[in-house]
């Protein structure tokens, strides 16, 4: 099964997409019974949907956005019980913002909500078995495209100035069962670049995930933790703003929150030259000397031809 979008699918179909990911390592009773929680969360939103309730725009999506939303909290709820599970986990918590995992309904105004927020604050906070604490984001892949939204790394980074705890992604290829993890390092030293797919956005690219999804079971988190990372300036300027916060100092605030709106603009400004430039540089390997020329020359050379 290749390029798969997760809400053209029914929640039977992404039961049949999740079990045998889980199957062996989690019991089927307790696959069946995370199905069933979600299964009637699906049929209330489909009623809803069928009752002409208004949904969240998600990029104008509604009810398919929220498919999505659903499916995701479908998965995460799995992956928590399979972290669980790792002897080199000792706790685990739900952290997102929308960590009920539930669809609120206002039937006197016919409307749809998520409970909490959807944002980008990560899914998991795990404490591993020496004690250290990590947080992760979970990231699925149905079309065996994998992109990171520079929001889900700015956040990385404020997670671990404001909190001075270690944070990153999880790739899980749904469709070939394949994982990987890559912390802020690695996006530190990438470029994003334009994906259309995601409306224009500004993403990074993810690495094919190559490990064995079994192999999560027993992935030691605290190889992943790189202390040098809360030294480089992307996050020491949320821990600055965090200290400004605390401090409840309004002049400072203004003046962090400003100095991070300045350097992004100015790595915007950089990202969008280097784009131009690119531009450029590929209009005159077409055209070789165009740069050289003045309409005069362009006008002349067609009239003499």
């Amino acid at each position: 099964m290749k390029n798969i979008r997760l809400d053209d699918m029914t929640i039977k179909d992404v039961k049949e997409l999740y079990d045998p990911m889980f199957n062996n390592l989690i019991s089927q009773d307790i696959l069946d019974n995370v199905y069933n929680k979600y299964l009637f969360k699906y049929n209330e939103m489909k009623e809803a949907e069928k009752n002409g309730y208004d949904a969240p725009s998600g990029m104008g999506r509604k009810f398919n956005y929220l498919k999505n939303i659903l499916y995701g909290w479908y998965i995460e709820e799995l992956f928590f019980l399979l972290i669980k599970r790792n002897p080199n986990v000792s706790d685990v918590k739900f952290t997102g913002k929308d960590a009920e995992h539930d669809l609120k309904y206002d039937h006197e105004n016919k409307k749809v909500t998520i409970a909490g927020i959807k944002d980008t604050t990560p899914d998991f906070l795990i404490t591993t078995s020496s004690g250290k604490k990590v947080y992760l984001e979970l990231k699925t892949a149905a079309k065996e495209i994998y992109s990171v939204k520079i929001g889900n790394v700015k956040q990385l980074q404020k997670t671990m100035g404001f909190t001075d705890i270690y944070s990153m992604i999880i790739m899980v290829d749904l469709v070939n069962e394949k994982y990987d993890i890559k912390d802020l390092s690695f996006f530190t030293n990438s470029f994003p670049f334009v994906n259309q797919r995601m409306e224009g956005q500004l993403c990074y690219d993810f690495p094919i995930p190559e490990k064995d999804f079994s192999l999560i079971i027993n992935e030691n988190f605290d190889n992943y933790i790189k202390n040098d990372m809360f030294n480089v300036d992307d996050v020491k300027k949320y821990k600055a703003l965090k200290i400004a916060e605390d401090l409840d100092d309004k002049e400072k605030i203004r003046e962090v929150k400003n100095k991070i709106k300045l350097d992004e603009l100015i790595s915007e400004f950089e990202f969008k030259n280097a784009e131009l430039i690119k531009e450029v540089d590929k209009l005159v390997s077409v055209s070789p000397n165009i740069e050289n020329k003045t309409w005069d020359d362009i006008l002349s050379e067609l009239i003499n031809t």
